[in-house]
């Protein structure tokens, strides 16, 4: 599913962490906590409470005050990747980009030992069908296998499908979202409820080609992709103009209520080779 150059790409990048979490020992996500881990990180005061094993005696010999030794361990740094499956995604291959998109960031988060969950979903959660938390480098050809299965559905109820994911009982972690965010129930609802459950969350907004420069040279009329409706006849260089239009301060209202929700948003196409994106887009924020 994935080039073996771009693995070759994908091999050295990790996530980059903005929040603590609760997780497992054993990925590569670094956690200050004192514990029986070889990486000495510093000494600080001893606490009441401190367990004693940790003290530094040779330092109380020379200073004549208790100090404990802090370490840093990796602890499991869960990533859960939300695939939306509604029939927009079928425009401009936007579905196979973000499968493929999907693929990269799992095999990111199975290298580096971290567990790994993948959601598809349109008017609600695809619990039944879909990819459960798992960890292990040895889950990915699992995983791009799972990913090629999925196909379209029908019209998203974003705000549903993301509250419902809110609700699971499921380590607090990393969600990225892989979707056009093109609903027409809005989306805010589903993303408040994400980050009020505790999860990190990254938008990724996917979009064709033909989502951001229209041809609309002649009389046309804009039909809904998830409902097949028609909604309004257009045509000519000033149609195409108010239509572009539309959908940048679209895109502009996304990210501003991001931001105020301190969620990371990146608009993409999905035109675009996915290296590209990978290493100008997505390195020096959600990777490293």
């Amino acid at each position: 599913m994935l080039e073996e150059r771009l693995l070759k790409c994908l091999t050295p990048l990790h996530y980059a962490v903005r929040r603590s979490v609760t997780g497992r020992v054993g990925g590569k996500h670094s956690s200050r906590r004192k514990g029986l881990s070889q990486d000495f990180s510093e000494h600080r005061a001893y606490l009441p409470g401190d367990d004693y094993r940790y003290i530094d005696w040779n330092l109380y010999g020379r200073l004549d005050r208790l100090y404990v030794k802090v370490f840093s361990r990796e602890e499991d740094y869960p990533v859960y990747v939300l695939v939306d499956l509604s029939r927009s995604m079928g425009v401009g291959q936007k579905l196979r980009f973000a499968q493929q998109l999907a693929a990269a960031l799992g095999y990111v988060a199975l290298k580096d030992q971290n567990r790994l969950g993948v959601y598809p979903f349109s008017q609600q959660l695809g619990l039944e069908r879909s990819w459960p938390p798992r960890s292990g480098w040895k889950q990915t050809l699992a995983l791009f296998g799972y990913l090629q299965t999925l196909e379209l559905e029908r019209e998203t109820d974003f705000n549903r499908a993301l509250s419902q994911f809110a609700k699971l009982n499921v380590h607090r972690g990393l969600v990225v979202v892989l979707s056009d965010m093109f609903a027409e129930g809005g989306y805010e609802r589903g993303l408040v409820a994400l980050r009020s459950a505790g999860f990190s969350v990254t938008v990724l907004q996917l979009l064709a080609e033909s989502d951001l420069i229209p041809r609309l040279n002649n009389e046309v009329w804009l039909t809904s992709a998830e409902r097949g409706s028609q909604r309004r006849r257009l045509g000519g260089p000033q149609a195409a103009q108010g239509y572009v239009a539309a959908v940048g301060r679209y895109v502009e209202r996304l990210q501003a209520f991001c931001q105020r929700h301190e969620i990371e948003q990146l608009c993409l196409s999905a035109a675009l080779p996915l290296e590209q994106v990978i290493l100008e887009r997505l390195r020096g924020g959600i990777l490293r």
